[in-house]
């Protein structure tokens, strides 16, 4: 957390973004409470004070430079940010080679991210057509939780356009990655508890999104997964609620 940071913090105040992108990593540590708390009152190591030794594991140095690199791209990199992240690399006593790798696998990570990302958005616009709010809200959430502000930019505008999604096989997704598009957009789709003539419409906007992407099967066992799931949980809900 405190490389990241300081990574961040290497043109200046951390600005909202990173602000949040610090907190989500916190939260993401499973930290007690007070821990957590303590680490978000923190103020930004520079990283020339950052405690760090080359004897740490070399997968984990890596892992801690290319999560450095991520963090530096999230609003396009500035050259303060690469020399915070080579630093870091050299007290980790890694080689040119591994940091260029590591920047490399940044720059290939958050490319990944950003179709995963742009797809979601329109799957769930997609599958909630005609309900404006409703799909404005969860889409401008998916595109913040899984593109980086550069990355948002034409999501965020056709949201706020209101232009309609058209379908053109515009996504390339891996099977995992179409997964968890149409899964995202099945549980927009159903967080309203629709009504049956309104969930048949979804589900028949949920396969031609399926068969978009490339597997025109996938929406109704996504569907199938994620009812059940949605049915145990309720009634775990449910079980607890009776007095």
């Amino acid at each position: 957390m405190r490389a990241v940071t300081s990574v961040l913090a290497a043109t200046g105040a951390l600005n909202a973004e990173a602000r949040l992108l610090r907190s989500a990593l916190i939260a993401s540590l499973g930290l007690p409470e007070p821990d957590r708390q303590a680490l978000e009152a923190e103020p930004p190591y520079h990283v020339e004070l950052l405690d760090m030794h080359g004897d740490l594991d070399a997968r984990f140095s890596r892992s801690l430079v290319r999560g450095a690199f991520y963090a530096a791209r999230i609003d396009g990199t500035d050259p303060r940010e690469e020399q915070a992240v080579i630093a870091i690399a050299r007290k980790l006593g890694l080689t040119t080679e591994d940091v260029n790798e590591a920047r490399e696998e940044a720059r290939a990570f958050g490319d990944a991210g950003r179709e995963l990302g742009d797809a979601e958005v329109d799957a769930i616009r997609y599958v909630l057509e005609g309900d404006a709010a409703e799909s404005d809200r969860f889409a401008v959430a998916a595109a913040r939780l899984a593109l980086t502000p550069i990355q948002r930019h034409d999501a965020i505008t056709a949201i706020n356009v209101g232009s309609p999604v058209i379908l053109g096989k515009r996504h390339r997704l891996d099977r995992r990655q179409r997964e968890a598009a149409l899964g995202l957009a099945w549980l927009a789709g159903v967080h309203d508890n629709p009504t049956y003539i309104r969930r048949a419409e979804r589900v028949s906007r949920h396969d031609r999104l399926a068969a978009d992407l490339g597997d025109a099967e996938a929406g109704a066992s996504i569907r199938s997964a994620l009812d059940r799931w949605l049915e145990l949980e309720l009634g775990k809900v449910a079980v607890n609620a009776v007095p």
